[in-house]
């Protein structure tokens, strides 16, 4: 009878949560190694941590060399094994989450050696912990993740320390919810990461239009800003022999009326002016104000 009432119970415990696959980390695309040099460096060599892993720390910059590709390499978690025991030197570790929907789940990250995770295009700091130099243990570190359809960029900047001993690959694991529809996979391929925010804070062409001599074309603009919640326009006007931008205007409205000769509007003060200009001498009129 006991056994029976243990096995409901356990049987009851695995209905009610949820279970969840934990998808491994592999492989990085990896920035490095980069010395660490004074002053963040005593004359034992011994570096200073909180100066190396400031709450301030930005890697935007190191995010923006994401567009270079030969200063990276795909390399396996185990990378670190293979740091000097000399110097003390970062890296910067990348990989994407892949999401076909919404979903919401942990990632877990764990290394002997002094690490910080930066999550989104953004850089979003995760563990923001004060971070030694003791590698006598492994740290580990759970980071709640929601996110959206699409491909989301995940940064580790690890310290590896020349004294460091034992093991020094950088271990990370993603749970992968089995009751949820929608499915995440990673990868090293940041050519695309994205996510909804991205999409809408994007530029988006409204329109394009080509002047009646054909010497001009027009194309509008709208980006979206995220202080008012509303959208910016502006329309630029190019020569379509030679690409050149003639003119850059913030309007509500543009059309071109002849020649060279466009209108639009104004919006702004709860009023609405109508404009007129030329392309070709860059004037411009008020016609209705």
């Amino acid at each position: 009878m006991i056994r029976k009432t243990l096995f409901l119970i356990i049987s009851l415990v695995f209905l009610i949560h949820p279970q969840s696959n934990e998808i491994k980390v592999n492989n990085f695309l990896v920035y490095g190694p980069h010395a660490v040099v004074a002053p963040a460096v005593t004359g034992a060599n011994d570096p200073d941590i909180k100066t190396l892993f400031s709450d301030g720390d930005n890697i935007s910059p190191v995010i923006s060399l994401l567009e270079e590709r030969d200063l990276w390499d795909v390399l396996p978690a185990v990378f670190p094994e293979k740091s000097s025991r000399e110097k003390n030197s970062f890296y910067y570790a990348v990989f994407m989450i892949r999401t076909t929907g919404f979903i919401s789940t942990e990632m877990k990250v764990s290394s002997r050696l002094p690490y910080r995770v930066y999550i989104g295009s953004e850089g979003q700091k995760s563990n923001i912990d004060p971070v030694d130099a003791d590698t006598t243990t492994t740290r580990s570190v759970t980071v709640p993740l929601k996110l959206e359809t699409g491909k989301h960029l995940i940064v580790i900047k690890l310290l590896t320390l020349a004294k460091a001993t034992g093991d020094r690959e950088l271990k990370v694991t993603i749970k992968q919810p089995e009751d949820s529809k929608a499915r995440l996979e990673v990868n090293t391929d940041p050519t695309t990461f994205t996510s909804f925010e991205r999409l809408l804070d994007d530029p988006k062409i409204q329109s394009v239009a080509l002047s009646k001599d054909g010497k001009y074309a027009s194309v509008s603009l709208s980006t979206r800003s995220t202080t008012r919640g509303s959208f910016d326009r502006k329309t630029i006007i190019f020569e379509t022999s030679t690409g050149k931008t003639v003119k850059e205007l913030q309007v509500s409205g543009f059309e071109w009326t002849g020649g060279d000769s466009y209108a639009y509007t104004i919006t702004g003060n709860k009023k609405t002016t109508l404009m007129t200009g030329s392309a070709g001498s860059g004037e411009t009129e008020t016609v209705l104000d």
